[in-house]
């Protein structure tokens, strides 16, 4: 595995930050998914970064893994919205992830305690602590308030070039004892719900990831997996990012023939067991090999 880099990580996150600052004002009423989406992914290359993976934006009873592609949607009034989306830059990672609800106060208690999950969590993650530990710490904080966790639902550590990789970090005690180490890179990122705890998954999220390298003799799918190859060989991308180069149809035609051969993996929305509200927040957070502990995302920071 890469040696984390602190100073692209700490500078990535620092970016990170400014555009959830900016974000926050953003998510409001009567705004499109595609405006929201496409402000953070034309921040991001503007400024000669890449994303991590597209802007996942989802509602009410979804919890993750759905970025728009030709979809109309608007945020409206008593939604519960969660923004989450990553920086990178030399296969350096920053993935984070907060939840606005839309002109309402009905969840507030929900988002109030989803964060101060998250902050118990960020404060007892430190060298040696185990896995299990800070997921007890999250589910406690939970329930306390008569809240869940989504237990099929974890943070993460990420590598370079690399999402999810290593560890998990769950959101309750699965007697995890895996611990933190130094030269560890963890997204800690918490679901809370009023409802069950757990997620079922849905109908496609339009996130798309290149899974191997096979040849393909149709002409269509082939120009477009060569395309794939040259644009987003490595992290996951979106449907809508095809669409610089083909039309939608092209696009369809070819991801199935291409989802058929397992060349592609296209990653379905992930919803609520029992279509209640989930809520999430999210922090990036890096153990260097100097022993220090850096929450890298937090705008409190």
């Amino acid at each position: 595995m890469v040696a984390l880099n602190v100073d692209i990580l700490k500078k990535l996150g620092k970016f990170t930050k400014d555009i959830k600052k900016e974000l926050i004002d953003i998510v409001k009423e009567n705004i499109s998914l595609l405006e929201i989406t496409e402000f953070v992914e034309n921040k991001i290359t503007d400024n000669g970064y890449i994303p991590a993976f597209p802007c996942t934006i989802c509602i009410n009873e979804q919890a993750a893994h759905f970025t728009v592609y030709d979809e109309d949607i608007t945020l409206k009034k008593g939604d519960v919205v969660k923004v989450d989306f990553g920086v990178c830059y030399q296969g350096f990672i920053t993935d984070t992830a907060f939840t606005v609800e839309i002109g309402t106060d009905k969840y507030k208690d929900l988002l109030e305690t989803n964060r101060n999950a998250l902050d118990a969590a960020l404060k007892i993650a430190d060298f040696g602590v185990t896995m299990g530990e800070i997921g007890s710490v999250v589910h406690n904080v939970a329930k306390e308030k008569g809240f869940e966790t989504i237990h099929n639902l974890s943070g993460h550590q990420i590598g370079n070039n690399d999402l999810h990789c290593g560890i998990h970090v769950p959101n309750y005690n699965n007697s995890s004892q895996e611990k933190i180490t130094v030269d560890m890179e963890l997204a800690i990122e918490p679901f809370l719900t009023v409802g069950d705890p757990l997620i079922k998954e849905a109908r496609s999220g339009n996130i798309l990831h290149l899974k191997q390298f096979k040849p393909v003799r149709d002409p269509i799918a082939k120009k477009v997996l060569e395309y794939i190859r040259n644009n987003h060989p490595v992290l996951p991308f979106s449907k809508r990012w095809l669409l610089k180069e083909f039309n939608k149809n092209k696009i369809n035609y070819a991801i199935n023939i291409l989802k058929r051969n397992s060349i592609i993996i296209e990653y379905n929305v992930l919803v609520s067991n029992n279509n209640q509200i989930i809520s999430q927040f999210e922090e990036t957070i890096i153990f260097t090999d100097k022993k220090e502990k850096i929450v890298i995302t937090n705008i409190e920071n």
